[in-house]
């Protein structure tokens, strides 16, 4: 019986000792975090800037009959269009090894618009931007060098004008709606430069690594015997292809 009770204090001191370890090691990784935060914040260098440039879309409408799953290619529509872009940037940037080396990322929105023969478009865009920046000449004046990155962003295509299908049933005319929320990945290449520390001018390509679908559907139908009869049930994939090109400008506080 002594020999636990002895067992048992003399854990005690252990106990307590690995308790304060680790509320000493909780407290040394907070303050590790928090200096870590604060010199982000403080060493960042926060900017603002506008980004416009040309877009360069592709349209493609397939046509699926009577529930088919598989687009025939007869029946597809394909539409170029054209169209102009602009965005406002907000973010910070991170420069390492004597202004060589730097990183940033950001958030932006935007609004463009496309026009094409058969349908114009306008789209609101908002999303988040990182990219990596090497200099191939860095001074306190003067830097430029190249930049590659990745961008995620929402975009809302809101159409002015609806694609005509070329049917015409009772005098009208139907269209089917290219409306569609899309989510794209997109790959961010270009060059930088930067002047008199402030002042920063990039030439940017974006191109999307995907370009998913988006349907819509409708049904063509009439009456017989005193009910309304479903005829036809039309399917219509809808998808979108682009890139664009930025001539862009950052104040850099």
């Amino acid at each position: 019986m002594y020999s636990k009770i002895h067992k048992f204090y003399c854990k005690i001191p252990n106990i307590y000792k690995m308790e304060k370890f680790r509320k000493m090691k909780n407290r040394f990784l907070f303050i590790t975090f928090g200096i870590f935060l604060l010199s982000n914040i403080l060493f960042a260098r926060f900017y603002i800037g506008t980004e416009t440039g040309y877009t360069k879309g592709t349209m493609y409408l397939y046509k699926d009959e009577l529930g088919a799953n598989i687009p025939s290619i007869d029946e597809t529509i394909i539409e170029n269009q054209n169209g102009i872009t602009s965005n406002i940037i907000l973010g910070t940037e991170h420069f390492f090894l004597k202004d060589y080396l730097g990183i940033r990322w950001g958030v932006y929105a935007g609004y463009g618009f496309l026009k094409g023969k058969l349908a114009n478009v306008n789209s609101l865009t908002f999303g988040a931007n990182a990219d990596g920046i090497a200099n191939i000449f860095a001074s306190e004046n003067f830097s430029i060098g190249a930049l590659v990155g990745g961008e995620f962003a929402n975009i809302l295509h809101l159409p002015i004008q609806e694609v005509k299908i070329g049917r015409v049933i009772d005098g009208r005319e139907y269209s089917v709606s290219n409306k569609a929320f899309l989510n794209r990945m997109i790959l961010r290449m270009g060059i930088s430069t930067s002047f008199k520390k402030h002042h920063r001018i990039e030439f940017l390509f974006k191109y999307p690594l995907a370009a998913p679908t988006e349907t819509s559907q409708y049904f063509d139908g009439g009456m017989e015997n005193g009910k309304y009869q479903v005829k036809y049930d039309y399917k219509y994939s809808y998808l979108y292809e682009y890139w664009e090109a930025f001539l862009s400008y950052k104040y850099i506080f």
